[in-house]
């Protein structure tokens, strides 16, 4: 059997080869991409409070529709549901009537120091930003954008999964992370 190479044959080579070098291009610039990063572990009230940023990595905006978190079993894991801003306006007004009662019999009454306007309002700045903040709503992605949540948990999540309305992982429209929360992180 002779083979021979002519011209046509060269240049169907040629346009197979190019072809697929587009289609690898195409697939690959319009591919949707996630990335979970700054997995973080606070404790603030002696409560564990985790957060990360959910962030695009790819050239077009993608739609999260759900986050869920699972511990080593499987189970799924949500927020606890804890205030940081309501526990210590709690322990406060603790403070405040534990104040009263000592300087009740006082002769000159004093300005009790935890029901000043100045307390209240030093109280309530530096707690904005202890509260956690869980994924609620469906949320767009624009490019290179991130989005931050953070949860306060009872046991730390080993995955973190992410669900978009676009395919992200191959076929599939989730994608699961492995994490590593350490207290000493």
């Amino acid at each position: 059997m002779d083979f021979t190479i002519s011209w046509d044959t060269i240049i169907g080579v040629l346009a197979l080869l190019v072809a697929i070098g587009s289609y690898i291009y195409t697939w690959r610039f319009n591919h949707y991409a996630i990335d979970l990063i700054n997995l973080k572990v606070d404790q603030i009230c002696e409560h564990n409070n985790i957060s990360f940023e959910i962030v695009n990595i790819s050239t077009k905006p993608i739609k999260i529709t759900d986050i869920t978190l699972f511990d080593n079993a499987g189970k799924k894991i949500v927020d606890n549901g804890f205030s940081p801003k309501q526990f210590r306006k709690y322990q406060n007004s603790l403070n405040a009537k534990k104040w009263e009662m000592e300087h009740a019999k006082d002769f000159i009454p004093g300005l009790n120091p935890y029901t000043s306007p100045i307390n209240n309002m030093n109280l309530s700045n530096s707690l904005n930003n202890d509260e956690s903040c869980p994924f609620d709503e469906s949320t767009y992605l624009k490019s290179d954008d991130s989005e931050y949540f953070s949860y306060f948990v009872d046991t730390f999540p080993s995955t973190i999964k992410v669900t978009t309305k676009q395919h992200i992982n191959y076929f599939s429209k989730f994608k699961s992370f492995s994490t590593n929360f350490n207290k000493s992180n």
